[in-house]
């Protein structure tokens, strides 16, 4: 069946996938947040258009972690073919799901599914082969690679958990990042990766991390360290920092914008905090399947109001 729109709404969706890629090129910063306000309320049809890019971005944020990641991290050369790659699935009415989507989006030699996923929002438990258990926090993806000299796991997006079992015949447990390979010593540890930045948080007994130059760390229980190119910067943890696996964001003296990008890992959609409000710092316990109770949170003990300018996006803003 052919899906055929007016040349009013096609243009319409035009402008609405060019808004939609922008915000998720990060461009968002570089723009009034007044002028896609205007443009909703010049037309009817605006509005509409918004609306389908509200019913896409529900959609990307189900698809598997990285997948859905990459969607939002096309950058600079790449954001024309992406606006383009939005405009499909939106005249092509929105429906096109997962792998309608990936058809367009991925090209064969990019496209890779991971062995293991969460979608946005979701906490996952798993148990491995070797009897070992990973929680997958939300939208993050891994790679397992199981062999008779060692147990693998490539982390391709977000964060896990790792309880490592004993294994009969001694092969190590490693997880990697682009940014290094941290080892298990008998223990529980966490594993977060942030384009090209990694993290790693030992909860029980000792993890070996070797950045991608070599340098080595030896980490004991509650302590972590932040992994860059070049750097291997050791520090300290809460221990409450692992509350995520029990459906929980927990933080103490956080500065409010950066609360703000916690949440959103766990919320389709935008969230965007005013840099005005980081003098400000929040402490608490906040279920991740209702972030609407943080949003609220926020404007009962700050001076500050939120702003759902749709669905997907919402704006945290100085009273």
């Amino acid at each position: 069946m052919t899906v055929t729109h007016s040349s009013d709404r096609r243009v319409a969706l035009k402008e609405a996938a060019h808004w939609y890629s922008t915000l998720c090129a990060g461009e968002a910063a570089e723009r009034s947040a007044g002028e896609l306000e205007a443009w909703l309320a010049q037309d009817p049809l605006h509005r509409w258009a918004w609306g389908r890019v509200g019913m896409l971005q529900a959609q990307l944020g189900n698809l598997p972690g990285r997948l859905a990641f990459d969607s939002f991290q096309r950058r600079d050369r790449e954001l024309q073919s992406s606006r383009r790659t939005v405009l499909r699935a939106l005249l092509l009415g929105v429906g096109v799901g997962a792998t309608g989507w990936l058809g367009y989006r991925y090209s064969p030699a990019g496209l890779y599914v991971a062995d293991a996923h969460s979608a946005r929002g979701e906490v996952r438990m798993l148990t491995l082969p070797d009897g070992s258990r990973l929680t997958l926090n939300s939208a993050s993806a891994v790679d397992l690679r199981f062999s008779e000299l060692e147990r693998r796991a490539l982390l391709r997006q977000g964060e896990v958990m790792i309880e490592t079992a004993k294994d009969p015949i001694g092969r190590p447990f490693l997880v990697e990042t682009g940014q290094g390979v941290a080892r298990a010593l008998g223990t529980r540890f966490s594993v977060r990766r942030d384009g090209s930045r990694s993290e790693v948080k030992v909860y029980e007994h000792l993890v070996e991390v070797t950045g991608a130059q070599g340098q080595q760390r030896l980490l004991g229980a509650g302590e972590s360290v932040k992994i860059t190119p070049g750097e291997l910067s050791i520090g300290t943890h809460p221990a409450f920092s692992d509350a995520w696996v029990n459906g929980i964001l927990a933080v103490e003296n956080m500065p409010l914008t950066q609360f703000a990008d916690e949440l959103a890992r766990y919320r389709s959609g935008f969230v965007r905090c005013a840099p005005e409000l980081a003098q400000y710092r929040i402490s608490g316990a906040f279920r991740i399947d209702d972030t609407d109770q943080a949003l609220q949170a926020i404007t009962r003990s700050f001076p500050a109001r939120v702003q759902f300018r749709t669905r997907y996006w919402v704006d945290i803003l100085p009273e």
